[in-house]
């Protein structure tokens, strides 16, 4: 059975539990409901009634009358292919938790003549397909890989990718009681909890960015670099290559840096840009991640051997 028969065979079981289904184009107001209810950006699980709305946005068509939300579908296709996230040591995931970052953040206004807004191409996916959605990762000690999700019949949905790392979060799941409309966060298991993705993700990034951000780049944002001239983006182009990771150019011109978000490359301009007067500031929040060139050697062989097969 392929990937996608089975998934739909799995979403059209998960629907037969609920009482009713409701697909929505915008999800009603948390005012509206009159029972405990789990709150997602996607859909409402109501627990008396056990009836979910869904909202239409974003939804993806599995088959002819079926659709879901990315997020469900995600959920949905890592129980049926990894059942639960990986299973670490007690000392492994304090070591992991300990050093987990945001991914990278870094702004310093200027303007220039030709720059480039360089960035890593499908980023997360990618990386996910190096490594393995359950990679064994003990940071600085060792990357091991692991089963590489690339039967997702959604590979090309930007969104349900990028669900497949944060449907590892160990967060709460939000909820609201109809006697105060108050969203608070209720905290159990999650069977697919995955911090060492998260994680290799974060240190991936980051290092990517230190390197970046040393070869002249100005600008840093998740995934998307700006490199003031040719020879910087030159050079950015290659320190993400040698990560065995690709690279693409989606913007080149005059412009500049003012912040955080606010940024031109030529025609590839952000929306803040135009509304921000002048420069404004600047931001540094990407880690050194202090084990970087031993992270890159090993990261950069799984990419060669993922390559290789």
């Amino acid at each position: 059975m392929d990937a996608l028969t089975e998934l739909i065979n799995k979403v059209e079981e998960k629907h037969d539990k609920y009482n009713r289904v409701v697909f929505v184009k915008r999800l009603p107001p948390i005012h509206t409901i009159k029972e405990f209810t789990f709150i997602g950006k996607y859909s409402y699980t109501k627990k008396q009634s056990n009836e979910r709305i869904v909202s239409t946005e974003d939804e993806i068509e599995l088959r002819t009358g079926l659709t879901e939300s990315p997020p469900f579908i995600a959920r949905t296709y890592l129980g049926m292919k990894y059942k639960t996230g990986p299973k670490v040591s007690a000392m492994q995931a304090a070591a992991i938790m300990d050093g987990l970052r945001p991914v990278p953040n870094y702004a310093r206004p200027v303007r220039f003549d030709h720059g480039f807004y360089i960035d890593i191409k499908s980023a997360w996916w990618e990386i996910i397909n190096v490594v393995g959605w359950d990679v064994d990762y003990y940071p600085s000690k060792w990357l091991s890989d692991g089963t590489h999700p690339d039967d997702f019949p959604f590979s090309q949905n930007k969104i349900a990718r990028s669900c497949l790392v944060t449907a590892g979060s160990m967060g709460g799941i939000p909820y609201i009681k109809p006697s105060s409309y108050e969203i608070k966060q209720l905290t159990i298991g999650n069977t697919l909890a995955n911090i060492s993705i998260q994680r290799v993700i974060s240190d991936v990034l980051n290092s990517i960015a230190a390197q970046a951000i040393a070869a002249g780049c100005v600008y840093v944002a998740n995934d998307g670099f700006i490199a003031p001239n040719e020879n910087i983006a030159g050079r950015t182009i290659q320190i993400i290559q040698n990560w065995g990771l690709a690279a693409g150019i989606k913007g080149e011109g005059p412009g500049g840096v003012k912040s955080s978000g606010a940024y031109k490359t030529g025609r590839y301009t952000s929306q803040p840009w135009t509304t921000r007067a002048g420069d404004v500031s600047g931001l540094d929040n990407v880690w050194k991640v202090p084990y970087i060139k031993w992270l890159e050697k090993e990261f950069s062989f799984w990419a060669r051997e993922r390559k290789a097969t």
